[in-house]
């Protein structure tokens, strides 16, 4: 191994220790992130990457916490056991340093990131020559360092500044009830009667009744729940930076100067209630809610108490069906 040239034994386990746990946690990871979304690590993996989304989380996902702590015991149990002076002599360092670098580089995922970046990063200019651009890699000072929205580099980010820095007054009046239902992860393709005969007649009614957006792709930064909430509410995709600490702009105020519908539905005099079926600590999304004028906002926690006592509630909080029973039933008051 990389530490097999380190002449003493108690120097080099430790060391040993030390590096297959951060392999361990990489390769596991990895797993996770192809487990839940069939992709690499990406913006929407690091996100979530927050104490939050483990304390919340653990219930729905306990086997593969489980699967984690039983990998990383047999890696440490693999090292300790072998620690002899006899299985830990000395190796080439180069050899093991090759072997390393050959197994991360035949990682598919971190060898097609690699080649993006470079993509992104290395520009060819007029008569061969290569410029490098240090900005897109996250290295700039604005890049790592957003306190505040006077410090974005809104065109690096390709956001516009007027969405997310509207200080004028809203003009907005009261009118009718406003009824907004989020179907995360709903596909035009479920009204499509050839594939599902008679699955979604209440929503081909209404289709009739009123009109539909068709051949709509989200952007960057939009295609997660708190992205898709965000991007819809605020006009704007998620701001988030490409590191560990980048999840943290959802639970630090940083969207609190944006104005978003609920704050002009609040301008307008409009009494605003949010009910969702999983819990408000997950991702952010009670704080960001309640930062945007909502006047009451329920979770799991809450909600899970107004069932009835046969209704039977999921890992990740209540199910469809009965949060809109009870969505039905909450809005009747409001009803004119």
């Amino acid at each position: 191994m990389v530490t097999g040239s380190i002449q003493h034994q108690a120097a080099r386990l430790p060391l040993r220790m030390v590096l297959f746990g951060l392999l361990g946690i990489y390769f596991f990871g990895q797993f996770v992130s192809y487990y839940l979304q069939g992709s690499y690590f990406n913006q929407q993996y690091f996100f979530h990457l927050h104490l939050s989304t483990i304390t919340e989380t653990w219930r729905a996902y306990y086997p593969q916490f489980l699967t984690f702590i039983g990998w990383m015991g047999c890696l440490m149990a693999v090292l300790w056991f072998s620690r002899s002076e006899r299985t830990l002599e000395h190796k080439p360092f180069y050899l093991s340093f090759l072997v390393l670098v050959l197994a991360l580089a035949f990682d598919p995922g971190l060898r097609d990131k690699a080649i993006t970046t470079a993509q992104t990063v290395f520009h060819i200019e007029d008569g061969g020559l290569v410029s490098v651009d240090f900005g897109e890699l996250g290295l700039n000072q604005h890049a790592m360092q957003l306190n505040d929205l006077d410090s974005i580099d809104w065109e690096g980010l390709y956001l516009h500044e007027a969405a997310l820095n509207f200080n004028e007054a809203s003009a907005a009046k009261p009118g009718k009830n406003l009824l907004l239902i989020f179907m995360e992860g709903f596909d035009r393709l479920y009204t499509d009667e050839t594939v599902f005969p008679g699955l979604t007649p209440n929503l081909k009614a209404l289709n009739a009744e009123g009109w539909q957006l068709e051949r709509l792709m989200p952007v960057a930064g939009s295609s997660w729940t708190m992205g898709g909430l965000v991007s819809s509410l605020c006009g704007t995709p998620l701001l988030h930076q490409w590191h560990f600490g980048g999840n943290n702009i959802m639970f630090t105020n940083f969207l609190n100067r944006a104005r978003c519908l609920p704050d002009v539905l609040h301008d307008a005099g409009y009494e605003q209630t949010f009910m969702g079926g999983a819990s408000l600590k997950f991702a952010g999304k009670g704080h960001f809610l309640k930062t945007h004028s909502y006047d009451a906002v329920y979770g799991s926690k809450t909600l899970r108490k107004r069932l009835p006592a046969s209704a039977k509630v999921g890992d990740w909080g209540l199910y469809d069906d009965d949060l809109l029973d009870l969505a039905a039933r909450s809005s009747i008051g409001f009803q004119s």
